[in-house]
């Protein structure tokens, strides 16, 4: 029977390869070389990075400030607000590309290790057998959704070599938000993340499900389809943002209806040796680290208690993707 088997990957992969690319850098992109001085929402950037240093996020609270506008401004506003994001959208992929130009032989020198030493050794000895249990049946296939724009996942994995009797089955990954010349998604989750009085279609022109049905090429259907057919997901780089709950809420509908399980791969340099030392600390950590995935439910404790045995959590591992 077939084992299906998905990662989902975020900014921390660029990151660890270091890349430039938290939105952090980017703001000092366009500060230096004085880009689209007009364009407000660059200002407000300039006036609070911290704010913005989740951009879609603020962008999604920036919207509210339309609310406080005369009612024959706030249409231009909208429509301004669009000619803005536009220019944002393309000052990003030009610097994202300039980053993967910069940095085009890092990827050659990783390695992406879908092995019990790579993705969950870290685990506990009862933990890793739970995982070992999915693995013994073949073929395995390997999916990726990645919401980066950036390539540098195609080029690691796609350098892979797995021997054809270990039964793997690379795939390549979804790009669910576009990429650097294409379909470059920004926006937001939904409709309550954003000013309620604007049109219907400038709304939907901020919501990622929507711009993203509006391909018509079949990316959320194969999303759902790819998330339905999965025993295991794994989180890399990802800080399970509010803007990407359209997808968070359909792996929490998996995991009830599936019964299958999860490991998220945390970063955090705030992991100290009194989170080690302690057990109870520790495992209030892991609690934390898997309500950023089930604060995005309306669950009861209950609910979230009844699931928490079916979600693991690594930090700061060394061993998923790895340089020479």
């Amino acid at each position: 029977m077939a084992v299906n088997v998905t990662f989902i990957i975020g900014n921390g992969l660029d990151l660890s390869l270091n890349l430039e690319t938290k939105y952090e850098d980017f703001y000092k992109f366009v500060k230096t070389n004085v880009l689209h001085p007009e364009n407000r929402i660059y200002g407000e950037i300039n006036n609070d990075p911290k704010t913005w240093s989740d951009f879609e996020t603020a962008l999604g609270q920036y919207t509210f400030g339309l609310k406080n506008l005369p009612a024959d401004k706030k249409k231009q506003a909208t429509l301004t607000l669009h000619e803005e994001l536009d220019e944002i959208r393309k000052d990003l992929a030009q610097y994202l590309l300039e980053q993967e130009a910069i940095n085009n032989e890092l990827p050659d020198k990783y390695k992406f290790r879908f092995t019990a030493s790579g993705f969950y050794e870290e685990l506990s000895p009862e933990l890793r057998d739970i995982i070992t249990s999915y693995l013994s049946d073949k073929p395995v296939y390997i999916n990726f959704i990645t919401l980066n724009y950036t390539d540098t996942l195609e080029k690691i994995i796609n350098g892979v070599e797995i021997n054809p009797n270990y039964g793997y089955r690379f795939r390549q990954p979804q790009h669910i938000h576009g990429n650097l010349y294409e379909d470059l998604t920004l926006g937001v989750s939904d409709e309550s993340q954003l000013y309620d009085g604007m049109p219907q279609q400038e709304k939907d022109d901020l919501i990622k499900e929507a711009l993203i049905a509006s391909r018509y090429d079949g990316s959320l259907k194969k999303l759902s389809t790819t998330i339905t057919a999965s025993s295991l997901i794994v989180f890399y780089g990802t800080s399970i943002g509010s803007t990407d709950k359209y997808i968070w809420e359909q792996i929490i509908n998996w995991l009830f209806a599936r019964k299958g399980h999860i490991i998220i791969h945390r970063y955090d340099d705030t992991f100290l040796d009194s989170v080690r030392l302690s057990r109870r600390n520790h495992n209030d950590y892991i609690r934390k680290a898997q309500n950023s995935l089930l604060d995005h439910a309306d669950l009861s404790e209950e609910q979230k208690n009844s699931v928490r045995p079916q979600i693991f959590v690594i930090h700061n591992t060394t061993k998923l993707f790895t340089g020479d």
